[in-house]
């Protein structure tokens, strides 16, 4: 995107990239991020992405989490109920190509708080299978002063944010 001040790739013993972003929007200019993008997908990619992030663990400990995105995926469509319970905490939408953004109803933009969106995933990745994706996109001011040590009491905030949104109980499986 247009902020990237600095990308490079971080080149892993299992054949895979991740990347090394700086942007130019952090207050401390040696902040990097790495993207850890994929890890619960059902393929070789994420199994490695996993054995990755175990040998780096005791390194990333003390880092901070600059973002979080949670995707729920359905079959053939977003249930009414659900649709309905995002509607009522973010009763505006705006739809860009495929995809639907619930809003505030103040809200011009997207939030530097929480994205909602949803989308056909099917589309997107050319799936066989019917797959709407509803994705929750928590950005630096939900995850402001959270470590990976403390990853954990992430989880549970989290958990609580999509319970009030969708009314679902969901969980969310460890790294």
């Amino acid at each position: 995107t247009k902020n990237i001040v600095c990308a490079k790739c971080v080149f892993t013993i299992y054949g895979y990239s991740l990347p090394l972003k700086r942007y130019s929007a952090s207050k401390n200019k040696l902040m990097q991020t790495i993207e850890f993008a994929g890890l619960r997908k059902f393929d070789e990619k994420a199994l490695y992405l996993n054995k990755i992030i175990q040998i780096l663990k005791n390194h990333l400990i003390n880092s901070y989490i600059p973002r979080i995105d949670i995707a729920l995926d359905f079959l053939n469509k977003l249930p009414k109920w659900i649709d309905n319970n995002i509607k009522k905490l973010r009763p505006k939408i705006e739809t860009v190509k495929n995809t639907i953004y619930f809003m505030g109803k103040k809200q011009e933009y997207r939030s530097s708080t929480m994205d909602i969106k949803c989308y056909p995933k099917y589309i997107k990745d050319k799936l066989s299978k019917k797959i709407i994706r509803l994705e929750f996109v928590f950005k630096g001011r939900y995850t402001k002063g959270f470590q990976y040590k403390n990853i954990k009491n992430l989880y549970v905030k989290i958990i609580n944010t999509i319970k009030k949104f969708t009314g679902l109980d969901v969980t969310i499986k460890p790294i």
